[in-house]
């Protein structure tokens, strides 16, 4: 896409990704979760969840990261900036981490996209009364939405606004893991630390890699 907005306006779901992820370990997978406040604040905003201040899981999913991958390919090259990302640092808004972490990662692949945040757009709307007003903000003529935008999207509304809409069709590239086996759906973390720089081709389809070759 031209243009990536980020829309920290829309509601919480604390059974979403946006503060949990999943990586990849010698028995499966586990969650790492971010513990944040919730009692009480049902319907806040994204950009307002703030951080539970009080637990030192920081310092705990480092571990976790660290235990499950320091023997993958790539764990060196980027385990010390993203210890510093996750421990060094504290953070209040479950945001500030969240969009932290996403251009590290994009940074890490290569990615040029340009990633706005939706609070810096005049638009305070949801679900699709939102997307239009952001794509006219930016002067869109396409939307690309997840596959779960089939669940709400007002395809109508788009379409009457002249806005083209289209819905992800992801498929899952595999990719030699740290441990046996593949299990599809982990952080992208499992896959820079297997793959480092021919991540972002793995993602695209376009990894040709010579196995006998190193990075």
């Amino acid at each position: 896409c031209n243009k990536y907005v980020l829309h920290i306006d829309t509601q919480f779901d604390r059974h979403s990704w946006r503060n949990r992820n999943k990586i990849r370990t010698h028995s499966g997978w586990m969650w790492l979760t971010v513990p944040v406040y919730t009692k009480g604040r049902f319907g806040q905003p994204l950009k307002e969840v703030r951080i539970v201040d009080k637990q030192d899981w920081q310092n705990k999913h480092w571990s976790a990261i660290r235990h499950n991958y320091a023997k993958s390919r790539f764990f060196c090259k980027y385990a010390q900036y993203l210890e510093e990302l996750l421990t060094f640092k504290r953070w209040g808004f479950l945001v500030d981490l969240d969009i932290a972490l996403i251009n590290w990662s994009v940074e890490q692949l290569g990615i040029g996209t340009e990633i706005i945040i939706s609070s810096a757009i005049n638009s305070r709307a949801t679900k699709t009364e939102g997307v239009v007003q952001i794509c006219k903000e930016l002067g869109a003529s396409e939307y690309i939405s997840s596959a779960a935008g089939r669940n709400y999207l007002d395809e109508a509304m788009l379409m009457r606004e002249g806005i083209k809409f289209t819905y992800q069709d992801y498929a899952h590239p595999v990719y030699p893991q740290s441990h046996p086996g593949f299990i599809p759906y982990m952080s992208i973390l499992d896959l820079l630390f297997n793959m480092g720089d021919r991540s972002l081709a793995v993602l695209t389809g376009k990894n040709n890699e010579d196995n006998s070759s190193d990075s």
